[in-house]
């Protein structure tokens, strides 16, 4: 079951960087079956719902996705928060939410989060399935009226602009939705929370340095910081590659889980105590 809730204005966390949508079949990746439903099945609810994802870019909602407590947290700050000028783009607060007259559309996933125990069941490809369904239901402009509205006949927003707010999700669903949207020539931005910050951090370091993760076990156990970490490093370590640094080859992301109780202060110390207490000697 998928809920949907609107609300306006909208702002958009900075530290969140738009994934590219360039993802193709290759020997290494093999889309989920819903993807090619939905590209070929002109007859399918996966293909009336790509159908109705908005193209250009301009019109259409910011959709969260995922479980109810990281989707609600997620929304709440994408509404509240004022880091920039509204004006001229400055860093500096304006006493206006940064995307103030946009629409934060959250989406619950209470049929299928938490995600963790499809990890442990070892069934990674059905949280591929549930992101990508997760995608397509958020992003159309139809939904159903019922379980047994297969035709989706009622309106509500589209998305011009989608997001998971659960780590697990989008590390494990991003790139079927990512071949999906090549696929279908849609335009539709992607925010992946785990590759963002990632690439973000990696891409500014100027000397060797690591990456510290302070999340729950069950992300951690997830292995999803990993993947992504060993992705984004891969250019950096390829001497014919632009974006080479000799030092990257060096450079861990050390995912730490201290015991998740205090204010956030006291969490932030615990990990640089676990992080000292692991003889790691590189900053991070």
């Amino acid at each position: 079951m998928l809920r949907y809730c609107s609300y306006i204005p909208a702002c958009v966390l900075i530290f969140l960087l738009q994934v590219s949508c360039n993802m193709k079949e290759t020997e290494a990746f093999r889309p989920v079956a819903i993807a090619e439903t939905a590209l070929s099945d002109t007859a399918s609810l996966w293909h009336k719902a790509m159908d109705g994802i908005p193209y250009g870019g301009k019109t259409g909602a910011i959709a969260v996705f995922g479980g109810f407590d990281e989707t609600s947290v997620l929304s709440e700050t994408l509404l509240c928060a004022d880091m920039f000028d509204n004006i001229d783009g400055k860093n500096v607060p304006d006493g206006l939410p940064d995307f103030s007259g946009e629409t934060v559309m959250p989406v619950f996933d209470i049929a299928n989060a938490p995600y963790s125990g499809y990890i442990t069941m070892m069934n990674e490809n059905f949280l591929r399935e549930a992101a990508l369904k997760g995608f397509l239901g958020a992003s159309s402009d139809h939904c159903s009226t019922s379980i047994f509205d297969s035709s989706l006949s009622a309106d509500k927003p589209g998305a011009k602009l989608f997001i998971f707010s659960s780590s697990i999700l989008a590390g494990y669903g991003c790139q079927d939705v990512e071949y999906l949207l090549s696929a279908a020539g849609l335009d539709t931005g992607v925010l992946n929370t785990v590759e963002s910050a990632v690439s973000y951090l990696f891409s500014r370091a100027s000397q060797l340095s690591n990456i510290g993760v302070c999340a729950s076990r069950d992300i951690i156990f997830s292995g999803v910081y990993g993947n992504v970490f060993r992705d984004v490093r891969n250019p950096y370590t390829d001497r014919h590659s632009e974006k080479y640094r000799p030092w990257a080859e060096a450079a861990e992301i050390v995912c730490l889980s201290p015991e998740m109780t205090g204010s956030a202060m006291d969490m932030v110390r615990k990990f640089f105590d676990s992080y000292m207490a692991a003889e790691y000697r590189t900053s991070l």
